[in-house]
């Protein structure tokens, strides 16, 4: 990756007694109500179809750019085409287009004109529609000396890497803006600042070194997790630069036949050599295939196949917001269709939007043979206090065990290269670990030969958790059919995988742990931290609980629900019990929820609402055999994404109530009864939240604010610091809605907090998303790829 030098036009931050302690990463614009156009509205449909939700918006945009082509003289001056709604386009008042005209295949009808005002919202799709071909415009034009060239990746732009290195990845800065509207009708301009990634080799590189199928496999990689509208795979984008040293430009085609490369991975080594130097089909937006030079050519990448936690990818906080402020100083005084638009210098200040800090709960701990004991709650969270309550809780594990657990016969497993005696070292050392910590159950150990025969050694023998060394090594090639795979789709209890070269080296098994301590402390501390972890993970999915709150949550029951798989047709809930009271016990039940279906997002309404009812009879059946009364009264629900359906026809929220009234039908809970949902957005739209306390820095772990017009709708923080050590911190957005009974945000974003703080399986931080959602986001992965789901997926 280029290093990139901050001079020339890119400012030295401000300091910061001058930026907000607490901002958000974009920039308010100057003099909003001068964000007046006349335009005239259009209704483009699809002549052959009356379901224009499933008409592509830009085909429809296409249509009015060949209408305006055909009346180019009835059309002064340049001009925008602004989708505002599925059947509705906005142009310049100054184009006067027929009305009622065909323009391949859809019918463009006048509507009427009006002028856009900044304080309406009717006008909003319009004026940032305008204000987003303004951005992409000064973007495309922009020769800053900090950024140097850039190249367009759809909406974003990305710094040119230097492609004279022979790295495998090469990485690139890449930026994008948009306009939002936040509470008080202040018009922002939000800073998008992530990482694109290129293939480190040309196609032609593969070819001659008769490795298609490397290739072919990338692709399928890049193709299946994303589905365009007709659940098609999406295209392909490769990056295409005639100078392949030095570069100063390229740009970004779609790969014409993709089953082309397929069709070579097939052919001898020497055949493909020879093919090396012929042209790969490839097209430009809405232009004509062309014959590119392979070499020229190289795959543009996504995280599934680079891995998120690539080095290169972590944007420090302090390199975000200089970033942030070089495109706000870039964008600042653009032209708009005849308006000049500006922004303030510094970002956006949080703090002046309803806000507060989410106080931490007391936490019930194991205390060894001497039962339980409470570590202190964080009434007032500092960085100082969070980072001590998560190494006490870390260490209180370690030392004393779980907290709730139940009868486990673990069996930990290799193959025959591993070898007996490391096989049984292994052995020794888990045992020892889990005596330490107070556990009275021991593994046992066998030596396989394939997965078939250690899935018949465990249904024979009644093992029911499994700890597996894989004879494949940490670096080698993950493909579909490696053991890992296989013990995921084939072993029918929880089980946790580690590399055969992640475990203790062959030269050391006949030495004690004191002697290898002494020679390797720095390797010895990480093979003792990777096989902890690795047990608390097998122990997590073996329904064990580490730890659990002392206080009470506001909700009783969450629900955790998510959508996966390479055609999202596979539906993951989790139901977590007892929150109101979580020193009576913790119980928590993964299951998927069957969808017949093609494609589950939305989820069908029938088969979420069966899903649903079925885990919460079950639970209910469980407790009142043990002699429990079953308490559905409060019941939360994360929902990973929006709530989906079919406009006003149906939602899947109708699903949700439909259970809240069939619970109410069985007197199981009462009119008083609250039951809420929360959307949550992961990526939270990329808004970002930094500190300028200390220099720029994350935000604090359990802040939340809520800047936008829906009082209902927030970001909180549920990582930054003092969990995160590297990188900028990305918050969670959320939007609460009231399925029964009115909610309390205060109490919603509480919840929401504590469970993310619940990261069993990392008890010295805590996690992005609620426990429960984290297990449905987990199981709906596994899901896709086949997995047996066993137990808590994590």
């Amino acid at each position: 990756m280029r290093t990139t030098s901050f001079e020339g036009d890119l400012k030295v931050p401000a300091s910061s007694t001058n930026l907000p302690s607490s901002f958000l990463t974009c920039f308010e614009v100057l003099m909003p109500q001068n964000l007046v156009w006349p335009v005239r509205l259009y209704r483009v449909r699809k002549v052959e179809t009356k379901d224009q939700a499933h008409v592509d918006r830009g085909a429809a945009k296409q249509a009015i750019w060949g209408l305006r082509k055909a009346n180019s003289s009835r059309c002064r001056g340049y001009g925008f085409v602004v989708d505002i709604s599925e059947d509705t386009i906005a142009i310049p008042e100054a184009w006067d287009l027929p009305s009622g005209n065909v323009v391949d295949g859809y019918e463009v009808k006048y509507l009427q004109s009006m002028r856009t005002d900044s304080y309406d919202r009717a006008s909003r799709p319009i004026i940032g529609g305008i204000l987003r071909e303004a951005v992409k415009a000064s973007l495309k034009s922009c020769k800053s000396a900090a950024l140097g060239p850039l190249w367009q990746d759809y909406n974003r732009f990305c710094q040119m890497p230097d492609l004279s290195s022979d790295r495998p990845f090469h990485f690139c800065r890449k930026f994008g803006a948009s306009l939002k509207v936040l509470h008080g009708n202040k018009w922002v301009l939000q800073v998008h600042v992530s990482t694109g990634t290129l293939d480190g080799r040309t196609f032609s590189d593969y070819y001659i070194d008769g490795k298609a199928e490397l290739l072919a496999d990338m692709i399928d990689a890049k193709r299946f997790p994303h589905l365009n509208r007709s659940n098609r795979p999406a295209t392909v984008r490769v990056f295409h630069s005639p100078q392949l040293h030095g570069t100063t430009s390229g740009k970004v085609l779609d790969l014409c036949d993709i089953e082309e490369v397929s069709g070579h991975a097939m052919l001898s080594r020497k055949e493909q050599s020879e093919i090396a130097r012929e042209p790969i089909y490839c097209k430009a937006f809405n232009r004509p295939a062309i014959p590119v030079d392979s070499s020229t050519i190289r795959l543009v990448l996504d995280t599934q196949i680079t891995k998120s936690d690539h080095s290169e990818t972590i944007i420090e906080p302090e390199e975000r917001f200089q970033l942030s402020q070089t495109i706000r100083d870039v964008l600042n005084g653009m032209e708009a269709s005849g308006k000049v638009i500006e922004f303030n210098e510094l970002p956006v200040d949080s703090s002046k939007y309803v806000s507060f800090s989410v106080p931490f709960p007391a936490l019930r701990v194991r205390n060894g043979e001497f039962g339980e004991r409470t570590i202190r709650g964080v009434g007032k969270p500092t960085s100082q206090n969070l980072h001590k309550r998560g190494r006490e809780r870390s260490t209180a594990i370690k030392q004393g065990g779980f907290l709730q657990s139940r009868p486990i016969n673990p069996l930990v497993a290799c193959s025959y290269r591993f070898g007996q005696k490391r096989l049984t070292r292994l052995k020794k050392d888990l045992n020892h670990l889990l005596s330490a910590m107070g556990v009275d159950y021991s593994f046992e150990s066998f030596m396989f030969s394939d997965v078939d025969e250690l899935r018949r050694h465990i249904e024979t023998n009644g093992f029911d958790s499994l700890f597996a060394v894989l004879p494949e090594g940490s670096r080698s090639q993950q493909g579909d059919d490696n053991t890992h795979e296989q013990i995921k789709q084939r072993i029918e209890v929880p089980s946790q995988c580690i590399h055969y070269d992640r475990t203790l080296p062959e030269r050391w098994v006949d030495r004690s742990p004191r002697e290898f301590k002494k020679a390797e402390a720095r390797i010895s501390r990480r093979i003792e931290q990777t096989y902890q972890l690795c047990l608390w993970n097998l122990l997590v999915k073996h329904h064990w609980i580490p730890f659990a709150p002392a206080e009470s949550f506001s909700y009783n029951v969450h629900f955790g629900l998510d959508v996966g798989g390479r055609h999202n047709n596979r539906v993951m809930s989790c139901l977590g019990y007892g929150f109101s009271d979580p020193t009576k016990g913790l119980i928590f039940r993964p299951e998927e929820i069957p969808v017949d279906v093609q494609k589950a997002e939305p989820i069908p309404t029938g088969s979420l609402y069966k899903g649903l009812l079925r885990s919460v009879q079950e639970i209910h059946r469980d407790l009142r055999e043990t002699g429990v009364v079953p308490d559905f009264e409060k019941v939360l629900f994360f929902r990973d994404g929006m709530l989906l359906g079919d406009g006003d026809n149906w939602n899947e929220i109708d699903a949700i109530r439909r259970l809240h009234n069939e619970l109410r039908r069985l007197n199981w809970i009462s009119d008083a009864a609250i039951w809420t949902a929360v959307e949550i957005m992961k990526n939270a739209e990329d808004w970002r939240i930094l500190r300028s306390d200390n220099g720029i820095d994350n935000p604090l772990v359990g802040s939340c604010f809520f800047p936008f017009e829906d009082e209902h709708s927030g970001i909180v923080c549920t990582t930054g610091v003092p969990y995160l050590t590297q990188g900028t911190a990305s918050p969670t957005k959320f939007l609460i809605r009231d399925i029964h009974g009115r909610s309390s945000r205060e109490e919603v974003v509480k919840d929401l907090v504590w469970e993310a703080d619940m990261c069993f399986t990392k008890p010295d931080t805590g996690m992005s998303l609620p426990w429960v959602l984290h297990v449905a986001d987990t199981g709906a992965l596994q899901l896709a790829k086949s997995y047996k789901i066993t137990g808590i997926t994590t």
